[in-house]
């Protein structure tokens, strides 16, 4: 019996992130999604090698926020297996395929704004003092702002609504075919 992750992965083609997944020939091709129509990639064929293409931007500085939407371009790496292909995506985006496969089963715990707020403390406790309608009014501003903005697909954003203020997390994607998280 498969197991959540493995039905996540079971489509042929997807992005995560800022990742272009491909399926072909018993194996996966993966790269940055800006770099589908590069054919001059610099080749890597084993998981731990997305530990090192995460590390940096293109600009060669460090990112310490995995899901920050600046992951390096000019690389491809080939992988022969499904297991390879999970622990390459965890090394790209630690813990994502978990916060996945809980979204899509309903199963992803979340925190009311409010509580969030006023547990706040050392620099940050004046935060507790937000009224509820300088919450919605943040809330709409957020909304206004993602729609003017890009919103990098795959990547994790937190939003927040109104009166209720139960945050969820939204996954999108630019599947080119199937497969949209």
């Amino acid at each position: 019996m498969q197991n959540p992750v493995e039905r996540v992965l079971e489509v042929a083609s997807f992005c995560f992130g800022q990742i272009s997944v491909r399926e072909g020939g018993n194996r996966f091709v993966l790269r940055h999604r800006d770099d589908d129509a590069r054919d001059d990639l610099e080749t890597f064929a084993n998981a731990e090698d997305a530990i090192e293409i995460a590390r940096y931007d293109d600009a060669g500085n460090y990112r310490p926020l995995k899901t920050a939407p600046n992951l390096r371009h000019g690389w491809r790496m080939e992988l022969g297996a499904r297991e390879e292909l999970k622990r390459a995506l965890d090394h790209f985006y630690p813990g994502r395929l978990a916060v996945l496969v809980a979204w899509q089963r309903g199963r992803l715990r979340t925190t009311p704004l409010r509580e969030t707020l006023d547990r706040q403390s050392g620099m940050f406790r004046i935060a507790a003092k937000i009224s509820d309608a300088q919450i919605d009014d943040l809330v709409l501003r957020q909304q206004n702002c993602q729609r003017k903005s890009l919103i990098l697909p795959g990547i994790r954003s937190r939003h927040w609504v109104g009166r209720g203020l139960r945050p969820h997390l939204q996954f999108r994607c630019f599947a080119r075919r199937r497969a949209t998280f």
